[in-house]
């Protein structure tokens, strides 16, 4: 493709090409044309607020850098969101923010003022926590540099300034987009020497974005008040999304009374992320049995698999039992004997022989399951390869609709072993070799020419193998029709002369392949 042709894409094609870009490389895309930065401007103001700043912490932590271009990229944008936003409020609201004695808001906030774009009109999902803590960035900012600026400390309100700013912008943004996913994000729950993060009904005109919150997240040692958690949830009632991340029991500022309330209150939950046993075992049954995607964490302790067993209507479920000290029979009595029809993706992880009593379970999805994805040790492989090889029997028999497939790698056995599957599942689009430092010389190759026809995505990850052994695995894919491929190739090895790889490789290349990770 020629650049004229690029310039003048049509608006379907750029905006296909633009949502398969990482958001951190969109804004290359400004500077094209005019065509292409509005567009951009779209995909990056789509999820800004939750997907770009993961990390806020790390924001907040350059609040006190004098030099914007000290800053990094994602605390520049920061500034920029914010700013934009403001932009956005219309003149009533910005003589609010006149009122308010914020340093050079003047400049901002010109009468009769307007943005390059409607920048509020493309969220389409808003985490609060993350809004607040920009605008408390931002807000900081500002006052650390009229310090340095004027050689004057000031004592600042900032509480109310960001109350003020915060509930205008959560008020624009519901206003001019009524259909915004709204999510809160209590892992950057701030800490008690900072501006608290208000109690759902402690600001006016905006009690009722708070009970729109669709998906809510805990993590670690949150510093989180019962009084918030109880408020939360007397208002919050249709969230269908609850995530635990690491939340550490022993907090002195986390209570999992007020946390189990919370999803009893729920009208709609259907998402459980990161729960242990003690939380599970507490959860009523009314609400297990609406659960459409579960993942659990079990800890050192042994498990009661009653309340799991119950989720007979889940469509994703994740068991993270590397940790897990219960007696095998457990596990063997809860895979016999339950039944999950509708499930569609099942992840495990595990180090004992609970994969051993898998098969049972397998085959009773009813060839549903569209993803399977399994890490076992090293040990348990080596000892005990033939209960392996009997769940990919299992799978290759009742799973004809699997469309990704991820397996631990630790010896040739279980890479030949992989052909039962490979021939079988004929839809399969994603295949993941977790693999431990593994080094193959010849095993990859004979996987080739077996590999379904539909693959997209090879991951192969932390293997070492020779240049021959991988140019043989991906010229049997070529000669069976796999053209279009992600190949991830992370944290691998290689040996050799790579000149007869590189041909191999180009040819993928030419009909669009994308390459990750550690390339030769």
């Amino acid at each position: 493709m020629n650049v004229a042709s690029l310039y003048n894409l049509p608006q379907e094609i750029l905006s296909m090409i633009l949502q398969n870009i990482p958001q951190k490389f969109l804004y290359n895309c400004l500077l094209v044309n005019r065509c292409f930065s509005i567009n951009s401007v779209r995909h990056i103001y789509l999820h800004a607020i939750n997907e770009y700043f993961f990390n806020i912490p790390n924001i907040l932590n350059e609040r006190f850098i004098y030099n914007d271009t000290d800053l990094s990229i994602a605390s520049r944008f920061a500034i920029c969101l914010v700013k934009n936003f403001i932009k956005c409020l219309d003149d009533n609201d910005k003589k609010k923010l006149r009122d308010c004695d914020i340093y050079n808001i003047h400049e901002l906030i010109n009468e009769g003022s307007r943005p390059m774009f409607d920048y509020v009109s493309l969220v389409k999902k808003l985490d609060l926590m993350n809004l607040w803590n920009m605008i408390k960035f931002w807000l900081t900012r500002i006052e650390f540099i009229y310090e340095v600026e004027n050689n004057d400390y000031k004592e600042f309100v900032r509480k109310d300034k960001i109350f003020l700013i915060f509930q205008l912008l959560c008020y624009l943004i519901d206003r001019k987009n009524p259909n915004v996913i709204y999510e809160l994000n209590l892992s950057n729950f701030p800490s008690y020497e900072d501006p608290e993060f208000p109690c759902p009904n402690e600001i006016p005109n905006i009690s009722h974005i708070f009970a729109r919150i669709n998906q809510i997240s805990f993590s670690g040692d949150v510093f989180i008040e019962d009084i918030f958690l109880n408020n939360l949830s007397q208002i919050c009632m249709n969230i269908t999304d609850i995530r635990l991340n690491k939340l550490i029991k022993e907090s002195d500022f986390f209570d999992y009374e007020y946390l189990i309330n919370l999803i009893h209150k729920q009208k709609n939950l259907t998402t459980l992320i990161g729960v242990d046993e003690e939380v599970l075992n507490e959860i009523s049954e009314i609400y297990l049995l609406k659960l459409s995607r579960l993942f659990i964490e079990f800890t050192f302790e042994e498990v009661n698999l009653d309340g799991v067993s119950r989720c007979k209507n889940l469509q994703h479920l994740m068991i993270d039992a590397k940790f897990d000290q219960t007696d095998f029979k457990i596990w063997k009595n809860f895979f016999s004997n339950t039944q999950m029809n509708d499930l569609e993706t099942f992840i495990l992880l595990c180090n004992t022989s609970i994969i051993y009593e898998v098969p049972p379970f397998i085959r009773t999805t009813h060839n549903n399951l569209r993803v399977f994805h399994c890490f076992i040790t090293k040990d348990y492989q080596l000892i005990n390869h033939e209960n392996i090889r009997i769940l990919f029997e299992t799978i290759a028999t009742s799973c004809y609709n699997l469309l990704s497939f991820l397996f631990t790698i630790y010896s040739e056995e279980i890479i030949n072993d992989l052909k039962i599957i490979l021939i079988s599942c004929k839809k399969l689009q994603e295949l993941i070799l977790h693999c431990e430092g593994f080094r193959t010389c010849g095993h990859l190759s004979i996987l080739g020419k077996i590999i379904p026809s539909n693959l997209k995505i090879l991951n192969i990850n932390n293997m070492i193998y020779c240049k021959n052994d991988l140019h043989n695995l991906l010229t049997g894919c070529y000669e069976n029709g796999i053209r279009n491929l992600v190949l991830d190739l992370t944290d691998t090895e290689f040996g050799g002369n790579y000149s007869s790889l590189l041909e191999i490789l180009e040819l993928f290349i030419g009909n669009g392949t994308l390459l990750k990770g550690n390339l030769p």
